[in-house]
Formats: C-alpha cells, sequence, structure tokens
C-alpha cells in the first residue's frame, strides 16, 4: 500500500481517487497523480480555501474548470470533473479532475540540457495548433502562463499545454489590477498591464523556446539591448532564429499577431521536423478498409477539381461541412428527432437563445468554409486525433497533410456520433487554399446508396 508522508494509510480523495503521487505544487494549490475507483489513472489538482488571503485564487480555480470543460482538443488535457469536498484536514478544498498526460514536460526535458532545434520546431508547431484553436474560441482563451513546466509531452511526443489556472476567457483579462498572472522571464510586458491577446501567448511560446533551443531560462541571458534574443553565437538555422525574434518582440503590435502566422516563420524548418517523427511512434496504423465499410460510414471524398458548384453534386458535402450537426449518419428520422429535443430543451431552459447561437455559427461556418469548398484543392490527408465527450454534441477532428513538402495540420468540428467511425491513422480529405496552404478543411461523403437512401449527391 502506498503510505502518506506520515506512514500512514495512502489518501483518498472524494472516497474515489486514490493519492499514488504529488505531481507538482505551487503558492494556492498542489496536482496529485491519483487512481480513480475504476482503476484509472488521472490528475487531481487541489485548491484549499483556508488560508487564502483573497477570493482571487478560488476565482481563476472556478474559471479554469468553466474554461475546460468546454474545450476539445488532442493538445489540452480532457476535464473528467470538478468539485467540492474536504481535505485531508477537513477544510473545505476545491478539486479539478483530468486527463493524466503520461510524459515528462519541457521543464524536465530541458533540465538534461538543449534541445535538438528540430523537435523545438516540432515541439512548436504542436503547441501553435492548441494555440490556434484557443484564440479562435467565441470568446477567445489565452492561457497566459506558457513555460516549459506547463508543456507535457504525450508518449507520442505530442505536445500538450497543462496548468490552466492562469486563463483568460475573453479579450479582457479582468484582474482588477491585483494580481498578476504568468511568469517572469516568459511573461511579456502587456500582462504586467492586465492586458491580452494572442501575441502574449506567442511571447511566452518564443520564450520557452529560447528556453530549450540553449538550455538556458530567459532570466539568464542578456538584456542589454532591451529585449531577448537569439544569441548570436547559437547554431540554429535562420528561420528558428527568425521565429523565435519575431515572438519575442517587446512590442505586441511587432510580434506574429496569430499562431497561423507564427507558424509561418517556422515552415521553413516544419517539413525536416514533421517528417523526422517516426509515423508508427504517433500511433498512426491504417485500418483495414473492410472496417470502415458501414452504409453510414464516412469514405474519402473525391469532390474533383474546383470550381465548384455549392448546388451541384457535392452539395451535401457543403452542407453537412456549413451545419455538422445534421450528418445524416443516423437517417432523416433521428435527425429531425435530434433537431426536435434540441428545440424543446432551447425553448424550456432558457428560450431560443441556443438556437439563435447555433444559426449564427452555422452561418459562420459557411463564411469560412464555403470559399474552400469552392475553390480549395484537394490532398490526402491523416487525421491525428479525435476529441469528444459524452455530454458534448460536437467532436474535434485533428488532421494533417502535406503540401510541396511542407506539412500542415488543422482542426474541424463536425457531429460528435461521427467519431464512432474515425480514429488516429485514418485518410481523409483536405481542401486547403492553394494561395494560403494553411488554410484548409476536412470533408467527406457518405455512401447513402449501400444503405439504400437516396444519393442527393447526383
Amino acid at each position: 500500500m502506498i503510505e502518506d508522508a506520515a506512514g500512514g494509510p495512502a489518501r483518498v480523495i472524494d472516497g474515489r481517487y486514490r493519492v499514488v503521487a504529488l505531481l507538482g505544487q505551487g503558492a494556492h494549490g498542489r496536482t496529485f497523480r491519483c487512481v480513480d475507483d475504476a482503476g484509472r489513472a488521472v490528475a487531481v489538482k487541489e485548491l484549499i480555501v483556508r488560508g487564502q488571503a483573497d477570493w482571487k485564487p478560488i476565482e481563476l480555480f472556478e474559471r479554469e474548470a468553466k474554461v475546460l470543460a468546454a474545450l476539445r482538443h488532442h493538445g489540452v488535457p480532457a476535464l473528467d470533473r470538478f468539485f467540492e469536498a474536504t481535505d485531508a484536514h477537513g477544510d473545505l478544498a476545491f478539486y479539478l479532475v483530468q486527463e493524466l498526460i503520461d510524459g515528462p514536460s519541457l521543464r524536465d526535458r530541458v533540465a538534461a540540457g538543449p534541445l535538438d532545434p528540430d523537435e523545438v520546431v516540432r515541439i512548436a508547431l504542436g503547441v501553435l495548433d492548441v494555440l490556434e484553436y484557443l484564440h479562435g474560441r467565441a470568446p477567445p482563451v489565452f492561457h497566459r502562463d506558457i513555460k516549459p513546466a506547463n508543456i507535457v509531452l504525450r508518449p507520442s511526443g505530442a505536445p500538450v499545454l497543462v496548468d490552466f489556472g492562469g486563463v483568460c476567457h475573453g479579450w479582457r483579462a479582468d484582474d482588477g489590477g491585483s494580481t498578476v498572472v504568468g511568469t517572469f522571464g516568459y511573461m511579456p510586458a502587456e500582462q504586467l498591464l492586465g492586458q491580452v491577446e494572442p501575441a502574449s501567448d506567442l511571447y511566452a511560446l518564443g520564450a520557452t523556446m529560447l528556453h530549450l533551443v540553449t538550455g538556458r531560462p530567459p532570466a539568464a541571458h542578456s538584456y542589454a539591448a532591451g529585449r531577448l534574443a537569439v544569441p548570436p553565437e547559437l547554431d540554429v538555422a535562420p528561420t528558428l532564429r527568425a521565429a523565435i525574434d519575431a515572438m519575442l518582440a517587446p512590442a505586441p503590435g511587432d510580434r506574429p499577431r496569430t499562431a497561423q502566422a507564427a507558424r509561418g516563420l517556422l515552415l521553413g524548418q516544419a517539413s525536416t521536423a514533421l517528417a523526422a517523427v517516426p509515423r508508427a511512434g504517433v500511433g498512426l496504423a491504417r485500418r483495414p478498409a473492410a472496417v470502415l465499410a458501414g452504409p453510414a460510414a464516412p469514405r474519402l471524398a473525391d469532390l474533383g477539381p474546383p470550381p465548384r458548384d455549392p448546388r451541384g453534386p457535392h452539395a451535401d458535402v457543403l452542407r453537412v461541412l456549413c451545419e455538422p450537426l445534421d450528418d445524416d449518419s443516423e437517417g432523416v428520422g433521428a435527425v429531425i428527432f435530434g433537431w426536435t429535443v434540441f428545440i424543446v430543451i432551447s425553448v424550456v431552459t432558457v428560450g431560443v437563445v441556443p438556437a439563435l447561437y447555433y444559426g449564427s455559427h452555422v452561418r459562420g461556418r459557411r463564411r469560412r468554409y464555403q470559399p474552400l469548398f469552392e475553390h480549395g484543392l484537394q490532398v490526402a490527408g491523416e487525421i491525428v486525433s479525435v476529441a469528444r465527450t459524452d455530454a458534448s454534441m460536437m467532436a474535434t477532428i485533428g488532421y494533417e497533410y502535406e503540401v510541396a513538402g511542407a506539412r500542415y495540420r488543422g482542426f474541424i468540428d463536425y457531429a460528435a456520433r461521427l467519431a464512432r467511425y474515425w480514429r488516429e491513422g485514418d485518410p481523409i480529405t483536405v481542401l486547403h487554399d492553394p494561395a494560403d496552404p494553411g488554410r484548409s478543411c476536412a470533408v467527406y461523403v457518405r455512401d447513402r446508396r449501400a444503405a439504400g437512401a437516396p444519393d442527393r449527391r447526383s
């Protein structure tokens, strides 16, 4: 039996989470590695109310839980539970139960010395995938504390952004001027004023990359020029040096304004860095075609060359792309039933607001994806993640594709029930913008003829 520090029996939180080890400890809380009553390893974050000087740590803890509950991305730990209970001494405490990322943090990795520049690029591209997802939310989500300790690598090597304790949900931090969120050295100057934007997280990522390629934290570098910069004697590729220098610009307006722009600065090395990842090492084993042969299962789309008529033979592909809940995979009756339940719940609970919100969501998707459908070039892609929860009607599909020797990643939301058909490594068709290959969407078709339903593609 695992014992606590006093030699007694192992602590059990809320009667179901047995503490195995202490993963980390900060000024306001601790994170434990636990095993739940089903034998599953989880991470449990604890905030003890007693001894807090004010309510700000509690407010940030609750904000973290609220934001994590709405996120679905392979680069963010999935939230399992948020609850309050008593701690080992009988005091009130709050708890977050999350997916356990069973791998080393970048702080652990860099403690042994600088990382290979190609690996730094690969990791940075993965974090930029996460930031593109977070910053693209409505309202946007800003992490505000990116640093080596808060990036953990999955066994596949894919980075995961952890510790959302300083997360900001919206364009203003709204911390009342009394709380500084972030870590000195990695935190941009504007966060001292309570201001935050996408470029703020990009600065922290740039400082993290500087630490990884040099083996020295930001505070160990010269600031004589009024800014951090890659040491001139460091032997790294010009594209990597330029990307870090741009992300570390003191003024937010002088940095890349989006994660996509920062990715563009790294693309000179992106092809080499991503190609260096062994495909078997990231669990992308292909399935036999027969596994995906069900009558409602998605299959590879062949939409032909552009331009494509939105009302033509592939109109249903555009419809499902823009209205992701209406995928018809369960048949017309299931779709009608699902929408009826959705509307009834909307009216009974908070009126027509959810329906109006979804209508706005559909219009936004149409503005974003219809130009890609009409004029995008078709390329073969591969699914790298499928994230969903039982409580969500949506699943986030992460995919990867290659254009002109450079690899790109994207993500898109579809109906959660499609997750039953897809897993990592499955092929998928991607449409990309020839003027900006990093702008893309993933599409699929279903063979309705196999299910005996009318084929609306003809």
